[in-house]
């Protein structure tokens, strides 16, 4: 989805947390020295973003897409607070800082967590074989699923679209080769083109039907995008198509960040890793088509962006551009609540116990500020230093990194800010690696495994309030640099399209009916081709595609 390259820094493919000979203390160090020349305010970084892609991607800090992306992204996570969620960006708080009341609503029922930070884990790591998976974020400007990643293509909305209205790309002239050239072309397809022979016989007639959607007429960028879709082939495809129209006709471009990263990080956490190519009978009844493990991570990613359903979620969504701070410590006044987002409480309290006592992935939107990078965290690791050192050296006990709050308090550079809990005893300094699946480029592989992602590190600094009973009731961060909200689906949780869920049928009877060695039964194709007209997929195929592909 959303996010912005800046820089490229080292991507890994395999776990670096190994005991202090990897930390990467000299990072921590070149932060401590920096904040020092700063006189200990709250360092103004952004981590770099790392991707492996075959394009570039540009940075436009000044677009107003950017801010309503990014805000139409939050209103799909972010909920009143209830007895089991928050959102901290309404007025649920009433004029405080984030108290970290949440915390238990991002925890199920049936998982365990604890607040005691002598009883957490100082590194932890799912897995290799049990990590989530990387994928493409399917980029709006390259038409999202219509993207036809392995074939020919254009290097923006712009021209990608008018290839796929070509003469020689169009979907009905492919569908009409020679037999010894088509099912080479159709290999090259896009996902949404692949999806679409599945679940319907592509004519002239049946995707000349979008312009008879109902919609007000006068709602110009509604009627080109009818237009479009009128002469796109296809189910799914047209409306891909149609989701870079809008942006296309209202600013004359797409920009190429906005994408469906929020449906991969969760699909990648939800969904089995596809490891090989699954081959699907379409709709005509003669002609197979081959799913790879790319095409079936971007469906399963595509259904989770359009259908999952409620999430947990933490942390507030700080679209402001001009955020007021405190003179004294730089950090953020409280006038702008929502951009404090994820208190360090909130943030070392789910890190540590969901991966380290549970290594369960859940997602973290990177960094403070309005652009938005979705991504699934791997691992951690730890050291604590004393919030009454400059150089912010680590010591090898949290016994030693103990500071006394009642005699630190008028040294204290947050001091007016900090809300500290009255039960607050200590202060303690956190360093903190971690490690998160960043995307990468789709490619035509039969076979995936863990060393096909890209993973990267982000590098936090905070302190965290502590009771006598070492419980951690709050903290502040050290560097703007920081996770702004998180989210997570629980684990049994499943994203159903709509027409799947007011069907009339029983899901589990719905996805018992998928048969990839004959065409879908018409009553699936019917229904896959009206979800399809609302962007959506179904869950019941893509659901089967996944189990087929392990």
């Amino acid at each position: 989805m959303g996010f912005v390259i800046s820089i490229l820094t080292l991507v890994l493919s395999v776990p670096a947390f190994a005991g202090d000979k990897d930390f990467n203390f000299k990072v921590f160090d070149k932060m401590a020295r920096e904040r020092a020349a700063l006189g200990g305010k709250v360092l103004k970084t952004t981590p770099k973003k790392v991707i492996q892609t075959d394009f570039t991607l540009t940075d436009n800090p000044d677009s107003l897409a950017k801010d309503e992306f990014r805000g139409h992204l939050g209103e799909m996570f972010c909920h009143k607070t209830s007895a089991e969620m928050g959102c901290l960006d309404d007025d649920t708080l009433k004029g405080k800082r984030p108290s970290e009341a949440f915390i238990p609503g991002f925890f199920p029922g049936n998982m365990k967590y604890t607040l005691a930070l002598d009883e957490m884990k100082l590194e932890a790591r799912i897995p290799n074989k049990e990590q989530p998976w990387s994928d493409d974020y399917w980029a709006i400007d390259r038409g999202v699923l219509a993207h036809r990643y392995a074939g020919e293509s254009g290097y923006d909305w712009e021209s990608s679209v008018n290839y796929v209205l070509s003469e020689q790309g169009h979907l009905s002239y492919i569908l009409n080769l020679p037999e010894s050239e088509k099912y080479q072309a159709i290999d090259g397809l896009s996902p949404a083109e692949k999806y679409d022979l599945i679940i319907g016989t592509i004519t002239a007639d049946n995707y000349a039907g979008w312009l008879a959607l109902p919609r007000p007429l006068e709602d110009e960028i509604y009627v080109n995008g009818m237009e479009l879709q009128g002469k796109v082939a296809g189910f799914l495809a047209p409306n891909q198509w149609i989701q870079g129209q809008y942006y296309f006709d209202s600013r004359g471009e797409v920009e190429s960040w906005m994408g469906i990263c929020h449906g991969w990080s969760t699909a990648a956490i939800q969904m089995p890793r596809p490891l090989k190519p699954v081959d699907v009978l379409s709709a005509d009844a003669t002609t197979w088509v081959r799913f790879y493990p790319a095409e079936i991570k971007a469906l399963g990613s595509y259904l989770w962006a359009q259908s999952a359903p409620r999430s947990r979620f933490i942390g507030g969504r700080c679209n402001s551009k001009e955020v007021q701070y405190d003179e004294l410590s730089g950090a953020i006044l409280d006038e702008n609540l929502e951009c404090f987002d994820t208190n360090p409480k909130d943030w070392h309290t789910i890190v540590t116990n969901y991966i380290g006592g549970h290594q369960r992935s859940f997602v973290m939107d990177v960094t403070f500020d309005y652009e938005v990078w979705n991504q699934p965290v791997l691992g951690y690791e730890y050291r604590f230093f004393r919030v009454d050192d400059e150089q912010q050296k680590p010591v090898d006990s949290l016994k030693e990194a103990l500071v006394e709050y009642k005699g630190f308090k008028d040294k204290d550079i947050f001091r007016n800010v900090r809300r500290a809990d009255p039960s607050t005893k200590y202060i303690v300094g956190v360093m903190m690696e971690v490690q998160y699946l960043v995307e990468n480029t789709p490619r035509q592989y039969l076979a995936d495994s863990y060393e096909r992602d890209n993973i990267t590190e982000a590098y936090y600094t905070y302190d965290l309030e502590l009771n006598e009973d070492l419980e951690i009731v709050g903290g502040e961060w050290h560097e703007e640099s920081h996770p702004d909200f998180l989210w997570v689906h629980d684990a049994e949780d499943k994203a159903i399209s709509d027409r799947e869920k007011y069907s009339g049928y029983n899901y589990a009877d719905i996805k018992a009916a998928v048969n990839f060695n004959k065409p879908l039964h018409p009553t699936l194709q019917d229904m896959a081709q009206k979800a399809s007209k609302q962007g959506e997929v179904l869950g019941s195929i893509i659901e089967t595609l996944f189990e087929k592909a392990q």
